[in-house]
């Protein structure tokens, strides 16, 4: 017997003040990025911190368009290393705070409310 996957679908769209940075929100409207360089990633680890399954899939839209789709555990558990040509998905670690090195930049998603997942 084949299981039936839930999918929980985003819908991102470009912020036209700040070029490269995305919102992510459910098809109900609910925000739950408010500000991302990488939406599906940064919206995979709010999802799962929400209680959303790890093997559910996460897709993302862009209009009519589906960009990008993946299982939410997996996807939050990644980062874009942009400092290598190309891009390249990495294992995402925490901020841990500010450190003696002046390379380490905090994730700089806005994350948004809580948000109670559900398939859209």
């Amino acid at each position: 017997m084949s299981r039936r996957w839930n999918v929980i679908r985003i819908f991102v769209e470009e912020l036209p003040e700040r070029r490269g940075r995305f919102v992510a929100r459910l098809g109900n409207g609910q925000v739950v990025v408010r500000s991302s360089r990488q939406p599906f990633l940064d919206a995979a680890r709010v999802l799962l911190a929400e209680g959303a399954d790890p093997a559910e899939m996460l897709v993302m839209m862009r209009g009519q368009t589906q960009s990008l789709s993946g299982p939410i555990g997996k996807a939050a558990k990644l980062t874009v290393d942009e400092n290598c040509s190309p891009p390249r998905f990495r294992e995402w670690r925490p901020y841990a705070g500010p450190s003696a090195r002046t390379d380490e930049k905090p994730d700089d998603a806005d994350l948004g409310a809580s948000v109670a997942p559900r398939a859209v």
